[in-house]
């Protein structure tokens, strides 16, 4: 008789055994399964601008970026462009960009709500964020932009609370560390222009998007 309960015993341990065994074979399984690329809409892309303030005499853009989703493909770019006042001339840069890094910069943007942060107003009024800096970022229909006061500028009705203002400007200095880090190869001043003509925020104003109520 105890031959026989050690004998059922030794059955149940080794099913419970398989059974465990099988367990850690699906969490193995399930951790192989490659990731679900997000697929980003067009267009995709941040655009940011430093030197957008101005009065009597136009504001002096030192540096400006766009790093974009290519239309319909899983690939992303940038091109750069930097001009310190003490050069004689701007010089121009590009690269690739991972599509992976792009993603992760537009999922921050709606962690962030960067979508619901205030704009000036009226538009082309102050600088709320304090930066004397535009970031223009798209997500298919999801549209933001600041811009620059336009001359003689009086102060904005809507503002920016510290938060925002802290959230904003870490924004901008991830996306400059991006662009910098991916944008190594020469390019021309005419290529630059064509691909940051793409990111002109006047082109998506025009069409009703991104305004406030």
């Amino acid at each position: 008789m105890k031959n026989k309960r050690w004998i059922v015993l030794g059955l149940f341990l080794s099913l419970l055994s398989l059974q465990c065994s099988g367990d850690e074979a699906s969490k193995k399984e399930e951790k192989k399964k490659p990731e679900i690329k997000k697929v980003l809409p067009d267009p995709s892309f941040f655009a940011v601008t430093k030197g957008i303030v101005g009065g009597f005499v136009p504001p002096h853009t030192s540096w400006q970026f766009l790093i974009e989703k290519k239309r319909e493909k899983e690939e992303a770019f940038v091109w750069m462009m930097k001009n310190p006042q003490e050069a004689n001339e701007a010089s121009y840069t590009k690269g690739q960009v991972p599509y992976a890094e792009l993603v992760k910069l537009l999922t921050k943007a709606d962690k962030m709500k960067l979508w619901e942060f205030p704009l000036e107003k009226p538009r082309e009024g102050e600088d709320i964020y304090g930066l004397d800096t535009s970031l223009h970022a798209h997500q298919g229909k999801k549209f933001w932009v600041n811009l620059g006061p336009a001359g003689i500028h009086s102060p904005s009705e809507v503002r920016a609370n510290k938060k925002q203002k802290e959230s904003f400007a870490k924004m901008v200095t991830l996306l400059k560390e991006t662009a910098e880090k991916h944008a190594q190869e020469k390019s021309t001043e005419e290529e630059f222009g064509k691909a940051i003509e793409r990111a002109n925020p006047y082109m998506y104003l025009n069409e009703g998007e991104g305004k406030e109520e």
